[in-house]
């Protein structure tokens, strides 16, 4: 140890105190969201910064920790470089535990304030920002060494060090996973940047207390495996097998996809479970290496806990090596994940909008479901419920018919005369057919010239070859004078669509909650 500190001076342990303050920021970090989604409130008078710090935005927490990271990071006593450079490589690392707390699925620490998406954006970010650090680290201590005028300092020299070595293998799965982070390839291929990902953690986690100096094991090396264990236990006691009852498709969604219905026994969730929540199905069991390696499907159940089966409404990818669910094959089912949608709004909402796009109808079915069961057994009082489903092509609504689910509500006119449709390519021209925006239209009298195409059932309304115009058709959604706290709206679809809905929303007053489906 002498021999150590001589060689380096007092520098080389310049670094420790440093690591542990991020760790004790990372801990107080947590403790000001458990207080932030636990006591803190939402109502129409708070301030825009304040709404984004409590739905999680992730520029304006990431930039408050960042803020706290880099106040200290510089302290004019040390004024070598390579002081910086190391500090650069421990403070990756030691951001490492807030990072895999921020992906517990469940997050037991926030079992019903938060669900695992609304982490999902601040994780992606600080994963860059861990992953981006880790590599500068790196880069700069190879150009220290390339540039140095000490003969006893070479990047050849250097690599005759294992540890050195073991950085430089770190490096490389870091540099192509920033590549493969990129939006394009990311969509492009998903399982190969889930791979890297894995690959880079877990070289990263357990490569690093051997290669770095001073060492780095106590503590964090014992947290990031406690931590690894918690998610283990997860998707090891969490699971259920299963097969599937029945798979029926509907051809042509787009270009490149299906849509698709999958309907799942009843046992494969819980008694209970909130509307709107997820699952995630593996083709794996846990005891093969790829369950780990590759990554599971997350879906939205669109059924209810009073239905007798699980149904899910989703796309599948038709190229050759896209994931599909096959009949007569078991799955490994993970969990049931709330919704992005909050307690309070399922408790004490009055007034209800959902909107959805595509697939996002297995988000607003189930909620739309469970607040109309309320208003028919008359457990509270809701003034306004309205279900906007913005879909392609009128053959994409036969897709409802194929739900379990939905055999009796279809059929009720009024659980359908909320429920709005648009058909956003839909020709009137072509067919000569008028804008059927009034309520009360039934769909195979709006289709004469092919009425199985779409089925018989009534909506509130059925909107051919436009988009929600927002004010315009939920120009009776919002009363400023009447309890606007308990007003929501809530979006599920693609990021274009909740975005408007936010917008919409934001310029409202009222309170908004969302999901967007996307890689």
């Amino acid at each position: 140890m002498d021999e150590l500190v001589k060689r380096h001076g007092s520098t080389h342990f310049a670094n420790i105190n440093y690591g542990y303050y991020i760790l004790f920021l990372s801990i107080i970090y947590i403790i000001l969201l458990f207080c932030l989604r636990n006591y803190a409130k939402i109502t129409t008078r708070s301030t825009r910064f304040f709404k984004k710090l409590y739905s999680l935005n992730p520029f304006i927490h990431l930039s408050i920790l960042l803020i706290a990271i880099f106040i200290p990071f510089y302290q004019p006593h040390l004024n070598k470089l390579t002081v910086y450079y190391k500090r650069l490589g421990r403070l990756s690392y030691t951001l490492i535990p807030l990072n895999l707390f921020l992906t517990l699925k469940p997050n037991w620490f926030l079992p019903s304030q938060c669900t695992y998406t609304d982490f999902i954006p601040i994780h992606k970010w600080l994963s860059r920002f861990i992953t981006f650090i880790a590599i500068l680290h790196s880069i700069l201590f190879l150009s220290h060494w390339s540039s140095s005028s000490d003969e006893n300092v070479s990047i050849a020299i250097k690599l005759q060090n294992p540890k050195n070595v073991l950085g430089l293998i770190m490096l490389i799965p870091s540099l192509l996973l920033i590549c493969l982070s990129i939006g394009p390839f990311r969509r492009f291929s998903y399982t190969s940047f889930y791979i890297i990902h894995n690959i880079s953690n877990v070289m990263l986690i357990f490569l690093t207390p051997i290669h770095a100096r001073p060492g780095v094991a106590i503590p964090y090396l014992i947290i990031n495996s406690i931590l690894l264990l918690a998610i283990a236990f997860n998707k090891i006691f969490f699971i259920k097998k299963s097969e599937l009852l029945a798979k029926e498709t509907l051809p042509n969604y787009d270009n490149n996809s299906s849509l698709v219905t999958i309907r799942l026994p009843r046992s494969a969730l819980p008694e209970t479970f909130t509307p709107a929540c997820h699952i995630r199905i593996s083709p794996y069991q846990f005891f093969n290496p790829l369950y780990w390696l590759l990554p599971s499907h997350p879906y939205t159940v669109v059924s209810l806990p009073s239905d007798d089966s699980v149904d899910l409404v989703l796309t599948e990818n038709i190229k050759k090596f896209a994931f599909r669910l096959h009949m007569e094959r078991s799955y490994t089912i993970i969990n049931q994940f709330n919704p992005s949608v909050p307690i309070a709004c399922l408790n004490s909402s009055k007034r209800v909008c959902i909107v959805c796009g595509g697939t996002g109808i297995s988000f607003g079915l189930p909620l739309y479901r469970y607040f109309s069961e309320i208003i028919e057994r008359n457990q509270r009082s809701i003034e306004y419920l309205r279900l906007i489903w913005m879909v392609k092509d009128k053959s994409q609504i036969k897709i409802l018919e194929k739900l379990n689910s939905l055999k009796y509500d279809l059929e009720d006119k009024n659980f359908t005369s909320n429920f709005h449709v648009f058909i956003t390519q839909y020709s009137s021209k072509s067919s000569g057919i008028e804008d059927s925006s009034g309520s009360g239209y039934e769909l195979e009298d709006l289709t004469p010239e092919d009425p199985s195409s779409i089925g018989p059932y009534i909506f509130g309304s059925v909107n051919f070859g436009r988009r929600i115009e927002w004010t315009t058709d939920l120009s009776t959604f919002v009363e400023h004078d009447n309890d606007i706290d308990n007003t929501w709206m809530l979006a599920c679809g693609p990021s274009t669509l909740v975005e408007s809905a936010n917008k919409y929303a934001d310029k409202s007053g009222v309170r908004f909650a969302s999901e967007i489906y996307t890689l």
